[in-house]
């Protein structure tokens, strides 16, 4: 019902003001939507796009592409019982005190290191296990003692708010000394530095906020360019709901590009971003 009252529409208009930073991206957008889409150029217009897409919230929707990645996290996270440890940098220490607001039992730690083996070791307890190992060997130093160094037993998931470069070095670093004795779940900002879909691999068995839109188009296409995707699927989102305004639909649920997006002309839009695990399946054919 609701395809029929897009399709029957005959036109849409689209304001934007002529210093509007995407007007690029919209209009590429438009051609792809084919709808009889036309934009009219408005300097008295107000900048409803933010200049950052990611961190800002988009006219329309409840809240950020970030905010929404942070309530996919704390939902996820809280189906298992155990301590949770955040590994953030800076740029998102505003983000982990965001998680660590909404549960207990979180542990969080800055990662200020460029020897990312080095930084896994020490907050996974490796480094104390070795100590040990050192003061029980000198007590008898001519007994010959086999020995693994274990990673701490009181943390079940690890949650990694890092720069989207930080992610392919620390993933192995973790996993190196601990395997897959946590569930390790990303931040969305892993996504920002991919150029395709194949390099989602470098993540394999971790947890990364994916819409199934995406995920369904990698398994049906294989490789397919991912770069600017989480930009451009904001901007999509954001013209379909200037579509739906338009043709006077009054509630949808949508397989949007960056989540699922529950649609009401009442109110807000929001937004829910499946957190995926990353395999191999997700390449099959």
């Amino acid at each position: 019902k609701n395809y029929q009252k897009i399709l029957k529409k005959n036109k849409y208009q689209i304001k934007l003001n002529p210093r509007q930073k995407y007007s690029k991206e919209i209009i590429e957008l438009i051609y792809q939507f084919k709808l009889p889409i036309s934009i009219s150029w408005d300097e008295n217009e107000q900048n409803v796009i933010p200049a950052n897409l990611l961190i800002g919230k988009i006219d329309g929707f409840c809240s950020s592409l970030y905010e929404d990645s942070i309530a996919s996290i704390n939902k996820e996270i809280n189906k298992i019982p155990g301590s949770i440890l955040v590994i953030y940098s800076d740029r998102y220490a505003s983000t982990a005190k965001k998680i660590q607001a909404a549960n207990s039992k979180i542990y969080t730690v800055n990662y200020d290191s460029s020897n990312f083996q080095e930084f896994a070791g020490k907050i996974l307890g490796i480094n104390l296990s070795e100590n040990r190992f050192k003061k029980i060997s000198n007590l008898n130093p001519n007994q010959v003692m086999n020995f693994n160094p274990r990673s701490r037993s009181d943390i079940t998931q690890l949650v990694m708010l890092l720069k989207p470069q930080e992610f392919k070095a620390m993933i192995p670093a973790l996993r190196y000394h601990s395997g897959n004795k946590f569930k390790y779940i990303n931040f969305v900002s892993s996504l920002e530095g991919l150029n395709n879909s194949l390099q989602l691999l470098d993540y394999e068995d971790s947890h990364t906020p994916i819409s199934v839109y995406l995920s369904s188009k990698i398994q049906n296409e294989g490789t397919i360019p991912i770069e600017n995707f989480l930009e451009y699927g904001v901007l999509s989102d954001w013209l379909l709901n200037q579509v739906l305004k338009q043709a006077g639909v009054q509630s949808a649920t949508i397989n949007g590009a960056t989540g699922y997006v529950y649609y009401s002309s009442n109110t807000c839009n929001r937004r829910e971003i499946p957190l995926q695990k990353i395999t191999s399946n997700l390449f099959s054919t």
